[in-house]
């Protein structure tokens, strides 16, 4: 039982992402906005979502990771799920769970020392903390059908806190697929790297404290 949430979390990795390396990405679309369009998309669909738990399939589900600093670069990439599943009660959302790799998290623009610092203790420290989970925990009918809002637990470096997004869950087949984007303080889970929160005198290499995430899941019974 899949689903797009994901929060995962994790990508995770996403925080520090303009730690290191260099190229400007453009920004993700406001909420409000993309609220707006998950709404015509599902207006537009007519698919019928089946009871049942629905396990995601790894290889054609996607975690993405939008970061930047205050002023200068930001960089995208990707975390792999490396297991997840979503619950359909009564043809709507009723629960979920996602593990997110971080050990294996990337940068679009494949720079070694990014991924590298990601990975070190500065961020993740996937030596120790190779995984980041998601678990859903109450779910909400949205506004239209097929769009809920989600509350989960999502746990980074042994840090569990709350979450919430929008996603949006219709049927595809015998299976079904599962959207959303959202963001998160990364401080919140004591990924303080670069923060200008918690660090004076960093001057241009602040890093925001939002990561942004694009999610996009495919699950089947």
């Amino acid at each position: 039982m899949k689903q797009t949430l994901l929060i995962v979390f994790l990508g995770l990795g996403l925080f520090t992402l303009a730690a290191c390396g260099r190229g400007d990405k453009g920004a993700p679309m406001p909420a409000a906005e993309n609220k707006e369009v998950m709404e015509q998309e599902v207006k537009t669909d007519n698919s019928v979502v089946v009871d049942g738990s629905y396990q995601i399939n790894t290889a054609e589900s996607r975690l993405a990771w939008h970061g930047a600093k205050i002023v200068g670069n930001s960089h995208t990439g990707t975390a792999p799920l490396r297991s997840g599943s979503l619950q359909i009660s009564a043809g709507k959302l009723s629960g979920g769970e996602f593990i997110v790799d971080l050990a294996a998290l990337k940068s679009d623009e494949g720079i070694e020392g990014l991924e590298n610092h990601l990975k070190s203790a500065d961020f993740f420290d996937v030596a120790t903390y190779p995984e980041a989970k998601l678990i859903i925990t109450e779910v909400k009918d949205g506004d239209t059908a097929g769009l809920y809002q989600v509350m989960a637990d999502l746990t980074i470096k042994g840090v569990t806190a709350p979450v919430s997004f929008l996603a949006k869950v219709q049927g595809e087949g015998e299976g079904l697929i599962a959207t959303t984007e959202f963001k998160i303080d990364r401080t919140v889970w004591g990924l303080q790297y670069g923060s200008g929160k918690f660090f004076q005198d960093l001057g241009d290499k602040v890093i925001s404290d939002d990561i942004e995430f694009n999610v996009s899941l495919k699950a089947q019974r």
